[in-house]
């Protein structure tokens, strides 16, 4: 009798635990599968699985998912990064943009990664980097050309990265620094072999000069003012606080 118990629980006991790891696995799949079916992480940044795939929000009609899939797609196929275009819809949707124009603004996105990424290979690029790409397609998209990009990608030595040099360029025209003149100035400074950190001090020294301009600007506009500004109206002003003084 024992004997037969002992087989029994022997019997039992894998089976049960056989049961609890697959259920585990199921639950861990079906997480899995909820997870692409949503096609947006937790903090909503992007549209991104776990497995790098990309999708339309669930919230989307038929037919703009079908777009918006398609573009990722392409994207994919010219191979370009689709984070930024996933990190364009998340920032729509936050913003409460329509479905019509968040697909617009990504598409402008999927435009300048592609841009970006052509013109370093007609520099003599073979294989950009996503974060190139990416850096670029923010200089572009504050008014830097296509051409202007493959120009710096000439312009610079070897292999080395342009991260740096696309980044300065959209923050310097961010900043107001007229596109050409920001071009010029990262153009040259590659061109020379300059570091990445003189790069970045090209930020720092235009933001010094526009400050200098905007108080001598505002110092010259005070000085003009008080020239304008009739004899009378000062005395009138200086002789009324000594009728009212005490």
């Amino acid at each position: 009798m024992k004997t037969t118990t002992a087989s029994l629980i022997a019997l039992l006991v894998p089976a049960a635990l056989c049961a609890q790891v697959g259920g585990q696995a199921g639950a861990q799949a079906n997480a899995s599968t909820s997870a692409r079916a949503n096609g947006a992480s937790v903090s909503g940044s992007a549209n991104a699985s776990a497995t790098g795939e990309f999708r339309a929000p669930e919230t989307f009609s038929a037919s703009g998912a079908a777009k918006l899939n398609a573009m990722y797609a392409d994207a994919e196929a010219h191979h370009v990064p689709r984070q930024p275009m996933a990190n364009r819809v998340a920032e729509g949707r936050a913003k409460g943009a329509t479905e019509v124009a968040i697909i617009a603004s990504a598409g402008r996105v999927k435009a300048n990664l592609e841009a970006t990424h052509d013109a370093m290979v007609a520099a003599g690029r073979d294989h950009p980097s996503d974060e190139e790409c990416e850096r670029g397609a923010s200089a572009m998209e504050r008014g830097v050309t296509k051409a202007q990009i493959e120009a710096i990608a000439r312009s610079t030595h070897g292999d080395r990265s342009l991260v740096v040099a696309f980044d300065v360029l959209a923050r310097l025209a961010a900043r107001g620094v007229p596109v050409g003149q920001a071009v010029a100035q990262v153009q040259s400074n590659v061109n020379a072999g300059a570091s990445d950190a003189s790069l970045v001090a090209l930020v720092n020294s235009n933001a010094n000069a526009a400050a200098g301009n905007g108080a001598a600007g505002a110092t010259a506009s005070g000085t003009a003012a008080a020239a304008a500004k009739p004899a009378g109206a000062t005395l009138g002003t200086t002789v009324s606080g000594v009728v009212h003084k005490p």
